[in-house]
C-alpha cells in the first residue's frame, strides 16, 4: 500500500516536495538502515544530482528523508 509524505531530508531542492511513497525489502531492518520507495508527484521533477527524473518509477531514499502525511477523507 502506497502512502503520501513530504521530502525532510538533507536535498535542499527536495524539500517539502510531496511523493507516493511505499515500503521495500529493507522494512525489516533497523530504522537507521531502513529505505523506502518513492514516487514524487510533480513529473517535472529531477534529482539535482543524478538528473533523473523523480515523478517516474520508483527510487530509494532513506526512510529518514521522508515524513508521512495523513490524508483525510470526507
Amino acid at each position: 500500500m502506497d502512502d503520501h509524505a513530504e521530502y525532510v531530508g538533507d536535498i535542499r531542492e527536495l524539500k517539502g516536495k510531496r511523493a507516493l511513497v511505499r515500503p521495500d525489502a529493507t522494512y525489516d531492518l533497523d530504522i537507521s538502515e531502513r529505505t523506502l520507495l518513492a514516487q514524487f508527484d510533480d513529473p517535472n521533477l529531477v534529482h539535482p544530482h543524478t538528473r533523473v527524473a523523480l515523478g517516474f518509477n520508483w527510487h530509494v531514499f532513506s526512510v529518514k528523508d521522508f515524513k508521512l502525511l495523513v490524508v483525510v477523507h470526507v
